[in-house]
């Protein structure tokens, strides 16, 4: 989603200022413009070399809070944890201050979700839309064990929104991935 942004035009530099306003320590942003079938695409990779940590919603949203970024991109960042948080306390039988995010509490997923509400902003956007999201077979390997593909939490996030099974036994939509999206944009096409 990161590159999708750059090639609209956020300048990577708004990603690398974000990163280091988290001051999550040794971490950035690699980019690679590439060519895929003659199309141009940006590759766009976190580096982090954190280990991962388990973090709960209430740490992350006071590590967002207390970074030095604009409060839209703040807010935004903090309702796409809201709504992941909401989305594995569901699927977990537990409270929402229960969760503890593994795989997205580490600073790599923190700095997706940041990252992409700072392009979002940056381009203005008030609203975006998804026709249908691709989801693939089979299983995925977590920390929780082999889940069904999409993961649960996944699943939980894009219900009732229209997707198309792709025949693939890759994780095409993660659960942070379908959280930006979800909270971000309205199922189907603009109107007008």
């Amino acid at each position: 989603l990161l590159g999708a942004l750059l090639g609209l035009g956020v300048p990577l530099s708004e990603f690398q200022n974000a990163v280091a306003a988290l001051g999550l320590g040794e971490c950035g942003i690699e980019h690679e413009p590439y060519n895929s079938k003659g199309l141009s695409a940006h590759r766009v990779r976190v580096v982090s070399t954190e280990s991962p940590i388990h973090r709960g919603l209430t740490e992350i949203s006071e590590l967002i809070e207390g970074a030095a970024l604009s409060d839209s991109v703040k807010t935004c960042s903090i309702s796409v944890f809201q709504r992941l948080a909401a989305a594995e306390a569901e699927v977990h039988g537990i409270d929402i201050e229960e969760v503890h995010f593994h795989e997205v509490g580490a600073a790599d997923a923190i700095i997706d979700i940041v990252c992409f509400s700072v392009g979002w902003k940056w381009l203005g956007a008030e609203e975006g839309y998804c026709t249908r999201f691709p989801v693939g077979e089979g299983v995925v390997n977590c920390l929780h064990g082999r889940l069904p593909n999409p993961a649960p939490a996944t699943m939980k996030l894009i219900s009732g929104w229209p997707l198309t099974s792709i025949d693939c036994d890759k994780e095409l939509l993660t659960p942070t991935g379908a959280a930006l999206l979800t909270t971000l944009c309205k199922p189907g096409r603009p109107t007008g």
